[in-house]
């Protein structure tokens, strides 16, 4: 109200933006008008995570990226991150994993349920459809990888600061007294700082949000300000380092309307998996256009576009081994162009850069049913099975029941999407049953391999339909 009396936001679109920020932050949009509403509609969202989503971690490996630039930016190694996000990503190793809680850096892990998919959907509410939800996010993996990466960066980063303890303000690296700096922690601070005594764990010193809060040479506002500062500093890195959805990317994603409205439910339905490139923008493509200087946004963005490009592509050649195909062949635009968008997190949106804005995605929809989400696409698909096959009896006409009950069951099953079974799954039950519902089952199998022949050059050492692989993954 203030900026809006000064003529500071004159614009209706700055004012909508923060008012959805504060519905955010205020918790006014995870208001509920309707329960049965907004229950029915987050359990579709569940139930749309645990069947699509199995898949996702092996997109995350462009998270090695992202995790580089803001380590660098703040003087940090990130060698030793990668090495203490595999060492944390251990299910065995708990001591690293306590010694983070005793560095404040797990607030918000207990705070989300299914904490990796609020990478891309907006995970609420303690019921069966959220755990189902979050067990397919632990069981894909997506969800060690994620808290690992956030730990390790984080670990290093309190690490770093310990390290530097012996020095003065001004004889700190510049980019550490810059980073400090433009989060707010002054010299006085630093000299407080510094003499918080450490943390020891597995031979090397961390400073510890813990111990700081634990002094009592200080008054308690004072521990709590400075403490404040650091955990802003290392939290709000952190979210670059593994992109998680701040509040700004979730009032796009909500549009900071209430749960249980229609207008609210359809829009967080639309925004569906669409979470991640929003927060790619409002993060990294954000702070490399802030930079000063040309050159300094071009090194910014350029160096993370190459690098989120080359991990796309290893990404890109995992998840076709997965789904029983030879790597495509690397040396074509086309691939690198899919290997930008896979890596910078663009998902479905790329759907339309192979068959154009008006024509189908590769998934056989258009662009408004791409456009209004999976949640969408899933309630057509119903209505397709339900009433297509309905009307087709009432006219007379054949219906192919048990066959497209098959497909809806190779697109919708829960924990179906899982990379690691996907294959075994699809070959030695779907196409099984496929066999066995549909008569002209081999004709679709076979347009399945020519049409990847063709558009991409690439065979299947797994092909649709066989019970065994005939032969290893190839390379071109």
């Amino acid at each position: 109200d203030l900026a809006v009396k000064k003529g500071g936001l004159l614009k209706y679109k700055d004012r909508a933006m923060l008012d959805s920020v504060w519905s955010i932050v205020s918790g006014k949009a995870n208001a509920v008008s309707s329960v049965s509403l907004a229950d029915g509609a987050s359990a579709l969202r569940h139930y749309l995570v645990a069947a699509q989503l199995g898949g996702a971690f092996l997109s995350s490996l462009a998270d090695l990226a992202f995790l580089r630039q803001p380590s660098r930016l703040n003087g940090m190694q990130s060698v030793r991150v990668y090495r203490k996000q595999l060492k944390l990503f251990n299910p065995a190793n708990a001591a690293d994993r306590e010694a983070a809680v005793r560095m404040g850096l797990t607030a918000d892990a207990w705070a989300n349920r299914a904490l990796a998919a609020n990478r891309f959907v907006e995970i609420t509410g303690a019921g069966f459809s959220a755990r189902v939800a979050d067990f397919t996010m632990r069981a894909s993996l997506l969800s060690p990888w994620t808290d690992a990466g956030r730990k390790a960066f984080g670990m290093e980063f309190m690490g770093m600061i310990a390290d530097h303890t012996g020095r003065s303000f001004d004889e700190l690296p510049t980019k550490l007294r810059e980073g400090f700096t433009g989060y707010g922690i002054t010299r006085e601070d630093w000299e407080v700082l510094r003499m918080t005594e450490l943390m020891d764990h597995d031979g090397a010193k961390f400073f510890s949000v813990e111990n700081m809060m634990n002094r009592i040479d200080l008054e308690e506002g004072a521990r709590t300000n400075i403490a404040s500062k650091v955990q802003e500093m290392v939290l709000s890195e952190t979210d670059f380092a593994v992109p998680m959805p701040d509040a700004k990317a979730r009032a796009i994603t909500t549009g900071g309307i209430k749960r249980g409205t229609v207008q609210g439910e359809f829009w967080r339905s639309a925004m569906l998996f669409k979470s991640f490139p929003i927060t790619i923008m409002t993060t990294h493509l954000l702070r490399g256009a802030r930079m000063s200087g040309l050159a300094n946004k071009a090194a910014y963005l350029g160096q993370l576009t190459i690098a989120t490009t080359v991990l796309g592509a290893v990404a890109m050649h995992a998840k076709d081994i997965t789904r029983g195909r030879d790597p495509r062949s690397m040396d074509t635009p086309s691939f690198w162009t899919a290997a930008f968008i896979q890596g910078g997190g663009a998902g479905i949106f790329g759907d339309f850069i192979y068959s154009g804005i008006g024509g189908e995605s590769r998934y056989g929809r258009g662009f408004g049913m791409t456009a209004a989400g999976p949640a969408a696409g899933f309630i057509d698909q119903l209505v397709r099975l339900t009433g297509g096959n309905l009307y087709s009896i009432m006219s007379g006409k054949q219906a192919d029941i048990p066959a497209d009950v098959v497909q809806f069951m190779r697109r919708y099953m829960p924990g179906g999407s899982l990379w690691y079974t996907r294959l075994a799954w699809e070959r030695g039950v779907i196409d099984q049953l496929a066999k066995l519902a549909d008569p002209n089952v081999n004709k679709r199998f076979g347009q399945m391999v020519r049409k990847r022949l063709t558009e991409y050059d690439q065979q299947y050492w797994w092909r649709p339909g066989q019970t065994g692989p005939a032969r290893l993954p190839t390379t071109q």
